[in-house]
């Protein structure tokens, strides 16, 4: 079964119309044809414009759509490429710092053999 609110739209997509002298007449001749032809291409008029109006609507609602999201996008980008240097960063300082104990513990060593061959 289909959901009801599945119907629910939020524009419309029918219309009835009853044109004025056409229930006098019988339908399908050709007195009734006459006289509602000239309502229908009214009508199919308005139908082809009301269509290049509503194309418009959709497609600038899925343009800002697509704006917003190409914006969360670009925004995670810069975050991620922000967190990723961030990340360099701590490994180069790490090195630095692990480097520099290295060359602290070599001098201490360094000292302290020293002084044991001098004694």
């Amino acid at each position: 079964m289909v959901p009801e609110k599945t119907f629910d739209l939020d524009v419309y997509t029918e219309m009835y119309v009853q044109v004025a002298g056409a229930k006098d007449l019988t339908a399908y001749t050709k007195a009734y044809k006459e006289k509602v032809k000239t309502v229908q291409k009214r009508i199919e008029a308005i139908t082809e414009e009301r269509g290049k109006i509503r194309k418009s609507e959709l497609e600038d609602k899925a343009n800002e759509k697509l704006a917003k999201a190409q914006k969360k996008l670009d925004d995670g980008k810069a975050e991620s490429k922000q967190k990723l240097e961030d990340a360099k960063k701590q490994i180069t300082d790490g090195e630095t710092q692990v480097s520099q104990a290295k060359g602290k513990r070599l001098r201490v060593e360094s000292r302290r053999l020293q002084q044991q061959s001098r004694r």
